[in-house]
């Protein structure tokens, strides 16, 4: 479960904290000038700040059974710091910003099935180190892994979709465009429940990329599979697409398949062993919320002038 599931905490951040997320990683960087200087210093998964920007407390992430306890400290504690003072307004800079008229598609990862608790030989197996530990330790990390990789399990990793206008006319004509059906491929179908995976950059890791619609039930197929990294994703696609007034109205799909692999960015040694069925979904942003606002992380990761020419136009 998650810290902020404990009632006391939750209590806490919503009577007395105003709560902010970014990506501490990427999202950092595409701030302006005035934001970067609120959140210089640490970038921990949880910090808190007073209005001018000065650190009270952080702390990183773990997996300890206590993190609610140590979670809850770490607000209280910052409270007893607190002295109110005044602040100037800090102006909104983030970028990049979809072009007008982009349709945002809320992206949803799922890792399917039963959980397999965590062994010991797969302690072994993804931590060389682990066999020099005593057996004592061996049996507490394999408590550990089990533990956050329990958690992981059920976790869901969220993103999201640009769809241009011009690609949501072709979509509301009953026509998917090529460019759509790439970036679909390339930046979304990957397990992002742990982190951020990266995308399918080279252009030989799209093996299949079959995607049709036709009276509005989107069906497809694609296998994935980056060479250098060992992992892949072999899926089944449906969906349906709906239009009112010549705009989108629906646009319900989900990949469906099997994944294996895992990268750096998302605790491969947290991940599920062999393949592993993982789900995909996508439906449409209700625009009401303000994480909707946040750019897809393909994105945020293709760095440069050429970043949005790239995510809007892959290969």
């Amino acid at each position: 479960m998650s810290a902020l599931t404990n009632p006391e905490v939750a209590a806490l951040i919503r009577s007395k904290f105003v709560p902010l997320a970014i990506d501490a990683t990427n999202d950092y960087f595409w701030r302006g000038e005035e934001e970067k200087r609120f959140l210089k210093g640490h970038l921990d998964t949880f910090v808190v700040r007073t209005a001018d920007g000065e650190a009270l407390g952080n702390m990183g992430t773990t997996f300890a059974p206590d993190y609610d306890a140590q979670l809850l400290k770490l607000l209280r504690g910052s409270l007893s710091r607190f002295r109110p003072g005044k602040a100037p307004d800090i102006k909104d800079g983030l970028e990049p910003r979809p072009p007008e008229g982009t349709v945002v598609v809320n992206v949803t990862a799922k890792v399917l099935g039963k959980y397999e608790p965590y062994s010991l030989e797969k302690l072994l197996w993804v931590v060389p180190g682990a066999k020099k530990m005593k057996p004592a330790e061996q049996q507490s990390t394999v408590r550990h892994y089990d533990r956050a990789s329990r958690l992981f399990h059920s976790s869901y990793g969220k993103d999201h979709l640009w769809i241009t206008k011009e690609e949501a006319q072709a979509l509301a004509g009953d026509e998917l465009p090529q460019g759509l059906k790439a970036r679909i491929a390339r930046y979304q179908l990957e397990d992002f429940t742990r982190g951020q995976a990266p995308f399918w950059d080279a252009p030989e890791s799209l093996k299949r990329v079959e995607m049709s619609l036709k009276r509005g039930r989107l069906t497809g197929t694609v296998r994935l599979e980056d060479a250098r990294s060992g992992r892949g994703y072999e899926a089944e696609l449906l969906g349906f697409v709906e239009a009112r007034d010549g705009k989108l109205s629906r646009f319900d799909v989900v990949a469906k398949g099997l994944y294996w692999g895992a990268s750096g960015n998302t605790h491969p040694e947290l991940a599920p062993s062999g393949k592993f069925p993982l789900a995909v979904a996508f439906t449409l942003a209700t625009g009401g919320k303000e994480g909707e606002k946040v750019p897809p992380t393909a994105l945020l990761k293709i760095t440069g002038e050429s970043g949005m020419g790239r995510y809007l136009n892959p290969r």
